[in-house]
């Protein structure tokens, strides 16, 4: 399983950022996309956005569990 950044997008009601992670499952050369996790739009700025997602992978590599995605990370 390997996970990764998908994109930050900017929320039309609060204008905020969110962050995306795409999960892919396979042998390397042979993955699917098998899961999308978008996180609540928290994020002032799509650089925060992006530095939360880069945070975010480090504690699902540290534990194998996502941080809460609907408060700041």
């Amino acid at each position: 399983m390997r996970m990764q950044i998908a994109k930050a997008e900017q929320s039309k009601h609060n204008q905020k950022w969110s962050i995306s992670f795409d999960t892919f499952l396979g042998m390397s050369g042979r993955e699917c996309l098998a899961g999308l996790t978008t996180s609540a739009a928290l994020f002032a700025t799509e650089d925060d956005a992006y530095a939360a997602g880069g945070r975010a992978l480090d504690v699902v590599d540290q534990t194998g569990i996502w941080p809460n995605l609907c408060e700041p990370f």
